[in-house]
């Protein structure tokens, strides 16, 4: 605001460059171009929003977290402004911004090129909170399980209809509506908020700590983007003076001036971001037959191991034979030796008598 209303101020003491470190703590869009701070230190490109502590391993098992939707988005609605009155100041940047010295008009000037990247980081911040954080009827982010029309706290792996100070549903709308900014028209939306309102009129009107703490001022606030004159009667007749002190939790960061330039100007239903398009419905794929369940073929037993019987060697009655293999066996050094033949059986060999005395009878030796 200084550099809109005293352009001059931006080229005293470097004060405009002290305000472009924070600019450029999160919203530098080029590593190349400025080495000194992170490209869009808490955007995710991915998603679309942003998180509280930025792109980081989260320490939570839920992942990275965000609540208010609305800090970031008029975070980065300051960002663009504060390009627009640069440029207005026509503010060159110095050598450690690493832009040339052009005239502050031209569209690759320093107040340029600031106001661009806080449109872009405004414009993905605005598209995304209204698909994660607002549950419009249809919209396919959210389960059908999901109970509420507003995000509370939003994690990676979850989704929370409560905030880090309390579990109220006026708790969850204000927190992110506030504060009252010309963006916030498009966050809001003049459609859902008329869808949601009842809501979260209700939850603060069953509740005296609403009133107490100054949150309904957010609930007037609300109630302007669909009913403008409604609003403005419960501005002038319900809420009262505290309800914007500094003590007032949920009506500090506003005032009563902002809030009847807010109703006042709600003349036509506030614009909407269009929603995102559900994705297409894959086709249809036919199903599946049945499977056919085919008992396993029980394994075939073992056919049992059946000794080849022994020849019966039977010799005359006053010899004595064996039974040897080995007279079959070309290999044997006993192949067609002596003795092989008895009783007329190849493998049958005489033994332990007269010429064969040398050879030993088994004991199964047949004597007749």
């Amino acid at each position: 605001m200084v550099t809109k209303f005293d352009p001059a101020w931006a080229h005293r003491n470097q004060n405009a460059e002290k305000v472009l470190l924070y600019t450029r703590d999160i919203a530098n869009p080029s590593r190349s171009g400025d080495p000194h701070f992170p490209r869009a230190r808490h955007k995710d490109w991915f998603i679309g929003h942003s998180w509280a502590n930025g792109i980081v391993t989260p320490t939570s098992f839920n992942g990275r977290n965000q609540e208010s939707s609305s800090e970031a988005i008029n975070a980065y609605y300051a960002v663009a402004l504060y390009g627009l009155a640069l440029a207005a100041a026509n503010f060159t940047s110095s050598a450690d911004v690493g832009a040339s010295v052009e005239p502050a008009d031209d569209s690759n000037s320093l107040g340029a090129r600031v106001y661009q990247a806080g449109q872009q980081l405004l414009a993905s911040e605005m598209q995304s909170v209204v698909m994660y954080y607002h549950n419009w009827d249809g919209n396919p982010a959210f389960p059908e399980s999901y109970p509420s029309m507003i995000v509370g706290m939003r994690w990676t792996n979850v989704v929370q209809d409560q905030t880090w100070f309390g579990n109220t549903m006026w708790e969850c709308f204000g927190i992110q509506q506030l504060p009252y900014t010309p963006m916030m028209e498009l966050s809001i939306g003049a459609k859902w908020m008329q869808a949601a309102y009842p809501t979260f009129e209700d939850a603060c009107t069953i509740d005296v700590n609403c009133a107490a703490q100054g949150w309904q001022t957010n609930v007037v606030m609300g109630l302007a983007t669909f009913d403008r004159d409604a609003a403005w009667e419960q501005l002038g007749k319900v809420l009262k003076d505290e309800d914007f002190a500094n003590t007032s939790p949920g009506g500090n960061g506003n005032s009563r001036t902002n809030s009847f330039y807010w109703v006042a100007t709600r003349g036509t239903p506030a614009p909407t971001m269009p929603p995102t398009p559900a994705p297409p419905t894959p086709p249809t794929l036919p199903p599946s037959p049945a499977p056919t369940y085919v008992p396993p073929t029980p394994p075939t037993p073992p056919t049992p191991m059946v000794p080849t019987p022994i020849p019966s060697c039977q010799c005359g009655p006053i010899t004595t034979c064996k039974y040897d293999p080995t007279c079959s066996q070309v290999t044997s050094p006993h192949y067609d030796g002596t003795g092989c033949g008895a009783a007329g059986i190849t493998d049958c060999r005489f033994c332990g008598f007269g010429a064969y005395i040398e050879e030993k009878c088994s004991e199964k030796s047949l004597r007749h």
